[in-house]
């Protein structure tokens, strides 16, 4: 059993269908969050194919970790982009509505942005603060 939090990329490379590439975007992307809550949140690694993860399921495990969260109300564009991996017209939509209304209160604000919706604010939410 792996360890996914803890693993290096030279021990992700022995998993089936994970190369060197990928297995360097899923330390950086780990890095990047503060670590994985679920070994499903491997599918939001650029790359990642579905059957990849099924076939190499039974041997990882993990111990969740609290993530790297960053502010919202202080943030720019660009490290939410590299925080989250949004696509930039959501990231834009953030950032416009927060500059025309001001911080936000409350992290469900983020939902009054037509382009947050719900699968995407699930996603993010855990990765912010206000």
């Amino acid at each position: 059993m792996m360890e996914l939090n803890a693993a290096t990329a030279a021990d992700l490379d022995k998993l089936k269908g994970i190369g060197a590439v990928l297995s360097e975007r899923i330390i950086k992307w780990r890095d990047q969050r503060g670590g994985f809550q679920s070994i499903d949140q491997l599918l939001e690694v650029y790359g990642i194919k579905p059957e990849v993860l099924e076939q190499n399921r039974k041997y990882l495990t993990i111990i969740p970790v609290e993530p790297k969260k960053i502010n919202v109300n202080t943030c720019t564009a660009e490290e939410l982009q590299h925080h989250c991996h949004l696509r930039w017209k959501v990231i834009n939509a953030i950032i416009a509505y927060r500059n025309a209304h001001g911080s936000y209160e409350d992290l469900q604000d983020l939902q009054k942005c037509k382009l947050v919706t719900e699968e995407i604010f699930s996603k993010i939410a855990p990765l912010l603060e206000l």
